[in-house]
């Protein structure tokens, strides 16, 4: 594992910090376990990769994924406090959803894939844009459906339910992406 890999181990394990404190009770511990716990499931998905790369790809990837859903998320909640009610939630969604698959780009390209070449970028980019297009549609359709029609479960509140809905949306749309990226984008 490379010093970069821990460095962004840990930096995701930080950043999901900042949404985990939503649901587990806020201590010390949390802001040092989930950093750690990231880096040991990192190192170890580097022992594996060894073997098969797949899994290390796997393992940044999700981090990266974890990384963008904390921007979906505050992003997501940011714009709901300023705009208020003058707008639709689903916009709203949509907007945060495009600025975590920017964070989601870089993320893959030169971290997980580790695709350094500039050349063929239009190619590349465009088989990005249709591939988060479809993880778009289906992250505010998986949204839609946790909040509209399925409502506050497990004795949350509704506004920790629609957070929850956030993550669990763009978990949907994770593994799509990956597939797509993995396979098309950034297939070597």
């Amino acid at each position: 594992m490379k010093t970069r890999d821990a460095i962004g181990g840990i930096v995701c394990g930080l950043a999901i910090c900042l949404v985990a404190t939503d649901f587990l009770p806020a201590s010390i511990m949390i802001w040092i376990l989930l950093p750690a716990g990231a880096l040991v499931c990192l190192w170890l998905a580097s022992l594996i990769g060894k073997k098969w790369l797949f899994a290390f790809q796997v393992a940044k990837h999700l981090l990266v994924g974890a990384l963008a859903t904390v921007v979906d998320v505050r992003l997501f909640e940011f714009l709901v406090s300023v705009l208020g009610i003058i707008t639709n939630l689903y916009i709203v969604k949509g907007v945060s959803f495009i600025a975590s698959t920017g964070i989601k780009y870089l993320g893959n390209k030169y971290w997980a894939f580790e695709k350094q070449e500039r050349d063929a970028w239009q190619k590349e980019m465009a088989y990005f844009f249709c591939i988060s297009v479809v993880g778009l549609l289906l992250d505010v359709a998986a949204f839609y459906f946790f909040t509209t029609i399925m409502t506050a479960q497990f004795g949350l509140s509704a506004l920790l339910w629609r957070e929850l809905s956030v993550i669990l949306a763009a978990a949907i749309a994770a593994a799509w992406n990956f597939s797509g990226y993995k396979f098309l984008v950034f297939k070597k």
